[in-house]
């Protein structure tokens, strides 16, 4: 071989490795969160159980709202669930092995969450992790050690009553992601719907696909995908950038959408779940400035604690990428930190439903905790039927007063309210008498959604009703302070 060819075969080699970097992280982000956020957690309480409750049937959302719960935040996650407008809820995770051995999640059965997501119509839904090629490979090859995962399920599933399995198998062999992955799913399917006919069998798919997948022939072998359309930023970036851009550069969620799913979202629509981040990045950096170098990737975050921060800092808006950020000093450089916000997530939420998705999905629930706008913006999005597209226009009301949240409450409760126009409005509070107790708006707001608190501490139980006033309408809803 000659020096020149020799030069050739290393340059295409470097270039390989480069891409395989730039299109998105190489170990899974919910593999890396499982290690850091167990790592943080204390998860030995133990957790009082109750008998678990046969699904109820009542009316949801015709999309599906699917949110992940992590076993490291299920004892105090479980208290902030929105039943009312969660569809799925998938318990993570059940580890497998190669040979189809499952490891429970901690302080599992969760038969709490359980009962309440049947008493509310939410499926619980199974995940099932592995994160090893290898030993994937031998899992879905090898009949034997498939057979045993299945029969293992089904104990599980029927045991506690669930409604499906999700199957997260993440980094698999580009010989696996064909027909080995869609026949093994097609035998999953077939497995357990001969024992449970409604169950619902899902797999997670990558925001960035390889050639080798046949998406046809996945989305025929289960009833839904869930895109994990987030980590295309990550610890190994060397710029700043969302985690999850719905705009800008090659990879990005509209590319996911239009591109790498492109002949499902053309051809079967209603089989996409589009899985959005509730958590953010965090890097240094050696500016300030957008998409600025990194010299180090610090850690992820969560929304709950990135909206707070970012309120102080002084949130900012990427235009090319379509999503919030803010930083603040470090002793060396800059603290960078990237994360959705509600209006980010509304945008992505709108392309889910101009495209006739499934629905849309959370990567993970709790990551919020008890902050209500992302569960405000999915009850406008998927509830609300006057709003449309992204949520910025009202198409049969100038203005409307959304259900305050939550309720019944003690002793605070969110009211948000949504202009087509520039207005001078009011909302009052007033007891069951009629009598003003609070204005909570007075002036002059511009179109768009606006969110305010109740403080109920000082009134007595009882039902208030809150009324939005304009200068020719009025709103009106019934709250319910209950100590």
């Amino acid at each position: 071989m000659s020096n020149k060819e020799k030069i050739f075969r290393i340059s295409i080699i470097f270039i390989a490795v480069l891409c395989s970097y730039s299109h998105g992280q190489t170990i899974s982000v919910h593999q890396e969160q499982a290690k850091l956020f167990r790592a943080k957690s204390q998860l030995q309480t133990v957790i009082p159980q109750n008998e678990v409750i046969p699904k109820a049937k009542s009316a949801k959302s015709t999309s599906m709202i699917f949110g992940y719960l992590p076993d490291w935040g299920y004892p105090y996650t479980k208290s902030y669930l929105r039943y009312d407008i969660l569809t799925h809820i998938a318990v993570f995770d059940f580890q497998i092995d190669s040979i189809g051995t499952i490891v429970n999640p901690l302080n599992w059965p969760w038969t709490d969450v359980i009962s309440l997501s049947h008493q509310n119509d939410v499926k619980v839904i199974l995940c099932a992790t592995n994160f090893s090629a290898a030993s994937i490979h031998a899992l879905m090859t090898k009949a034997a050690y498939k057979q045993n995962f299945f029969a293992n399920l089904k104990t599980i599933i029927l045991a506690n009553n669930l409604d499906g399995v999700n199957i997260d198998f993440e980094g698999l062999n580009t010989e696996d992601q064909g027909s080995a992955l869609n026949t093994f799913m097609s035998d999953l399917s077939i497995y357990l719907k001969a024992i449970k006919p409604a169950a619902e069998i899902s797999f997670a798919g990558p925001g960035i696909t390889s050639t080798y997948y046949d998406l046809t022939g996945l989305a025929n072998a289960c009833d839904y995908i869930f895109i994990m359309a987030y980590s295309y930023y990550g610890g190994w970036s060397t710029t700043t950038g969302a985690c999850a851009p719905l705009t800008g550069g090659y990879y990005n969620v509209t590319n996911t959408v239009n591109e790498q799913y492109g002949v499902i979202t053309s051809a079967q629509p209603q089989k996409l779940i589009l899985g959005l981040p509730y958590y953010g990045l965090q890097w240094n950096t050696s500016t300030n400035l957008e998409h600025g170098a990194v010299r180090k990737f610090i850690t992820y975050t969560v929304y709950a604690d990135d909206i707070v921060n970012a309120k102080t800092a002084g949130i900012k808006w990427c235009a090319d990428q379509q999503a919030s950020w803010y930083v603040t000093n470090a002793d060396t450089g800059y603290t960078q930190t990237w994360f959705d916000s509600d209006t980010s997530l509304g945008l992505k939420f709108a392309l889910a439903k101009s495209k006739n998705f499934g629905g849309v999905g959370i990567w993970a629930l709790g990551y919020d905790r008890d902050k209500v706008e992302l569960w405000n913006k999915l009850y406008q999005m998927f509830y609300q039927s006057n709003v449309v597209d992204d949520g910025q226009k009202i198409s049969d009301k100038s203005f409307i007063l959304y259900q305050n949240y939550p309720n019944p409450f003690n002793p605070n409760t969110s009211l948000s309210f949504r202009l087509s126009n520039t207005a001078p409005v009011s909302l009052i509070v007033y007891d069951m008498l009629g009598r003003e107790v609070s204005i909570l708006v007075n002036g002059i707001y511009s179109a768009g959604l606006h969110t305010v608190n109740f403080n109920g501490e000082t009134f007595g139980s009882g039902i208030y009703t809150a009324v939005l006033k304009s200068e020719d309408s009025k709103n009106t809803i019934k709250m319910i302070l209950l100590k």
